[in-house]
C-alpha cells in the first residue's frame, strides 16, 4: 500500500529533486561564471550547507501540500485517518530521502572536482581549500595582467561544509517534516487565519526575547532551546491529534 501511494505521488519526489538539481546547477553557473570574468583570488564552496536548506524547503512543501491534499483524499477513497495520516507521512520520508541523497550527492560532487575546474576557468596556478578565511595581499596591478590571484597565482576556497555537521542533515529533513505537519493542520483546521495566529505569535515571541534582559539572575532558570524543545512537541503533538480528528469535507 505504501509503495502504491508514492507510486501515484512520484511527481513530488521529482520536482523536490529537481529543485534540488536546479540549485545546484545554479551555484555552478554563478560562481563558474565569477572565476571566468573576474578571476578572484578568493572563492566559496557552499552547496554542502545551502543544498541540505534546500532540500528542507522542498521536504516541507512536500509535507504541507500533502497534508492538505493527499490526507483528505485518501479519507474519501476508503482509508481510516491513521492509514492516511501514515501514507502521508511516508511520501514525506520518501521525499526527504530522496532530496537530501540527491543534495548530498551533489555536494560531494562539488568538493571533489569544482576546485579543479574553477582553478582552470580563473587562470590560477594553484588551487587551496580551506574551513577559515584568510586575508590575501592586494595584487600588483602591472603583474599578472590584473588578475587578482593570492601568493603566486594562488586561487583559495573557502569550504562552509563543516558548518553543517552530519547530523545536520537528518535534523533538518526531520524537522521540515514536523513542521510540514503543523502547517498542514493549522490550514486544514483553521484556513488561513491559522497562518496569521502563527505570524503573530513568532513575531511576538521574537520581541519578547529581544527585550528580555538575559544576564538578569531573574532569567536564570529559563532555558531558551528546552522551552523551544517543548513548544515544538506540543504543536506536534496537537497537529497529529488534529488530522486525526479532523471532519473530512466531501
Amino acid at each position: 500500500m505504501v509503495r502504491k501511494f508514492i507510486r501515484m505521488n512520484w511527481g513530488d519526489l521529482a520536482v523536490a529533486c529537481a529543485v534540488v538539481a536546479g540549485a545546484f546547477l545554479l551555484i555552478q553557473l554563478v560562481i563558474g561564471g565569477v572565476m571566468l570574468l573576474r578571476r578572484p583570488e578568493n572563492g566559496v564552496m557552499i552547496s554542502g550547507v545551502a543544498l541540505p536548506v534546500v532540500a528542507g524547503f522542498m521536504i516541507f512543501a512536500v509535507t504541507t501540500g500533502n497534508v492538505m491534499i493527499s490526507l483528505p483524499m485518501a479519507v474519501q477513497l476508503g482509508r481510516t485517518r491513521r492509514q492516511a495520516l501514515g501514507l502521508t507521512l511516508s511520501l514525506a520520508a520518501a521525499a526527504a530521502l530522496c532530496a537530501m541523497a540527491l543534495a548530498f550527492v551533489l555536494a560531494r560532487l562539488e568538493a571533489q572536482f569544482a576546485p579543479g575546474l574553477w582553478k582552470a576557468m580563473s587562470g590560477a596556478l594553484t588551487v587551496t581549500v580551506g574551513t577559515e578565511g584568510r586575508s590575501v595581499p592586494a595584487p600588483d596591478p602591472e603583474g599578472m595582467a590584473g588578475a587578482a590571484f593570492g601568493p603566486e597565482g594562488e586561487l583559495f576556497l573557502l569550504d562552509f561544509s563543516h558548518v553543517l555537521p552530519w547530523w545536520g542533515w537528518p535534523l533538518i529533513a526531520l524537522g521540515a517534516i514536523a513542521a510540514g505537519l503543523i502547517i498542514g493542520a493549522v490550514l486544514d483546521r483553521f484556513g488561513i487565519k491559522g497562518l496569521w495566529g502563527i505570524y503573530a505569535l513568532f513575531f511576538g515571541g521574537m520581541l519578547i526575547v529581544q527585550r528580555l534582559d538575559w544576564r538578569s539572575h531573574a532569567m536564570d532558570w529559563l532555558n531558551l532551546p528546552a522551552v523551544l524543545t517543548v513548544l515544538a512537541a506540543a504543536a506536534l503533538a496537537w497537529s497529529v491529534w488534529s488530522l486525526l480528528h479532523t471532519v473530512i469535507k466531501s
